[in-house]
């Protein structure tokens, strides 16, 4: 959604502001948002880059350090989970590995 979202807010040569409502449907978990385009105008260098890094960027599934987030680190990080309306969830030994697994055969 967010390579979405990017796209149409700075496409050349006009930028389209959007409106994105998550989670809209409360039936259908499947339905992750509903996008709306608000209007259009001039895009500018940053955003045209922010487009232009799009068919570079990847995902690393692969653990950044070997051991558990100090609890301190991990309130703060769900302090942003209640105010941003995400989910966090800290995954241990070979959680990890079989995430990063089912992630890359889902391509």
């Amino acid at each position: 959604m967010s390579h979405f979202t990017t796209a149409v807010s700075h496409s050349p040569p006009l930028t389209s502001p959007v409106d994105v409502d998550l989670l809209p449907t409360a039936g259908d978990p499947n339905h992750l948002a509903h996008i709306t385009v608000t209007g259009a105008t001039a895009i500018d260098p940053a955003a045209e880059a922010l487009y232009d890094a799009i068919a570079a960027r990847h995902t690393d599934r692969r653990p950044l350090v070997d051991e558990a987030l100090p609890p301190d680190t991990l309130r703060q990080l769900r302090s942003s989970e209640r105010r941003f309306g995400i989910g966090i969830h800290p995954l241990r030994g070979r959680e990890v590995t079989a995430l990063a697994s089912a992630a890359g055969t889902r391509r």
